[in-house]
């Protein structure tokens, strides 16, 4: 026994009794890392797209508002309009990269 009425083999066990739960703790951590992994790849843009308007809106109440929705919509259009010849022109190409762009026609 030791000073505080416990003998010495009792926290032994106590602490390789905790081993086994500590390995699984780490082997789930281990199976769900490349879940998270995946997810933050999918989704990054989104939830940093998320935050963006949080902070925007916590800064200036009026951020989302119509009006300044519509004026963001009006300013992003015109380099929209832009985009969309090279958008058209990739679609009309018959692959990129092996990847079939065309939309069958019948004959």
């Amino acid at each position: 026994m030791n000073g505080d009425g416990h003998s010495s083999t009792s926290r032994v066990s106590a602490i390789a009794g905790d081993e086994p739960q500590n390995a699984l703790t780490s082997a789930s951590q281990a199976r769900h890392a490349p879940q998270v992994a995946h997810f933050l790849r999918r989704y990054a843009i989104f939830l940093v797209l998320a935050g963006l308007v949080l902070f925007f809106q916590s800064r200036e109440p009026a951020f989302l508002r119509t009006n300044n929705l519509l004026s963001v919509l009006q300013s992003v259009a015109v380099v929209a309009l832009l985009g969309l010849p090279p958008i058209f022109k990739t679609c009309a190409k018959k692959e990129v990269r092996g990847l079939q762009l065309r939309l069958p026609i019948p004959p």
